[in-house]
């Protein structure tokens, strides 16, 4: 739904879309957020998540709420955006050309439904969980690539709207 309605307010905008996000100031904030995120990677300080997330979505057995979890899958869409920024920047800009809401929430549905793919799968073949790899050293490696990335994007960003500065 998050996906969805984001695709339907970029067809509705239509060229604004684009041209928000090829302001410098779009490109000089995304850079800013890009680099605040990695150092959360690298440790320098802790995002916790909210509590009401925590209360929303409950635990295994529990009988949490559909409503609640409705409400934690679209704060999880959120969360996931940064992930697929550049898929889904080219997306909201080919739809913000279209000028379609109706193309635009089609499409983004079908996004979200393909990243959900994944995560329906595993849950239909949960056995096959036991056999990944445990949490280690190895993890803390990952994470920290991953913030090396991050902080790279940032730094990309911060270039491209000096550029776009001058």
């Amino acid at each position: 739904m998050t996906y969805a309605a984001l695709g339907m307010a970029a067809g509705l905008s239509g060229r604004m879309f684009g041209e928000v996000t090829a302001h410098p100031l779009s490109y000089l904030v995304m850079g800013n957020v890009c680099i605040l995120l990695s150092l959360s990677l690298f440790d320098v300080f802790v995002l916790p998540i909210p509590g009401f997330l925590s209360r929303l979505g409950g635990t295994a057995g529990d009988g949490g709420t559909m409503g609640g979890a409705f409400l934690v899958g679209i704060c999880s869409g959120i969360v996931v955006g940064p992930c697929t920024a550049p898929v889904l920047g080219g997306l909201l800009l080919y739809v913000g050309s279209s000028g379609n809401p109706v193309f635009g929430a089609t499409l983004m549905f079908t996004f979200a439904a393909g990243m959900a793919l994944p995560v329906v799968a595993l849950g239909m073949f949960a056995g096959l969980l036991a056999g990944l790899p445990r949490s280690g050293e190895w993890l803390v490696k990952v994470k920290k690539g991953f913030g090396v990335l991050l902080l790279l994007a940032g730094e990309y960003l911060l270039l491209e709207a000096g550029k776009r500065l001058i």
